[in-house]
């Protein structure tokens, strides 16, 4: 039973991650872009 509940929740994580990768690789190019050096 915990088993079908974690397996149910891994692609959630997965996206969620992806979408915070994504959301910072957005935020980085964008600073390069605007010349804004880190």
């Amino acid at each position: 039973m915990l088993n079908k509940e974690y397996k149910k929740y891994i692609p959630y994580t997965i996206i969620w991650n992806l979408s915070q990768i994504g959301v910072n690789f957005i935020v980085y190019v964008t600073k390069i872009r605007s010349g804004i050096r880190i």
